[in-house]
């Protein structure tokens, strides 16, 4: 979850939107990311242009995690709306 809440302000700079939530859930061989966010604005910035930002922020990411974890481990990311 950390992970993941660095990478967002390290992607996104000044244009992180309050509210989000981040969990993280282990199903098999994948860890998910989840990325919960109040307004639907937030998800046009959390995509980013032709999504790049969610992209990039995976990479960074599955970058991370698998230094840490030292498996081959699946992992994704996935943006969820809390309206």
């Amino acid at each position: 979850r950390e992970i993941i809440t660095e990478k967002l302000f390290r992607t996104l700079h000044q244009e992180i939107p309050h509210n989000l939530r981040v969990t993280v859930e282990r199903i098999d061989n994948t860890i998910w990311g989840f990325i919960i966010f109040k307004k639907a604005s937030h998800k046009k910035i959390l995509l980013g242009k032709r999504g790049r930002t969610i992209a990039l922020l995976t990479q960074l990411c599955r970058a991370d995690i698998d230094s840490i974890l030292k498996l081959d481990q699946v992992f994704k990311i996935h943006l969820k709306s809390d309206l």
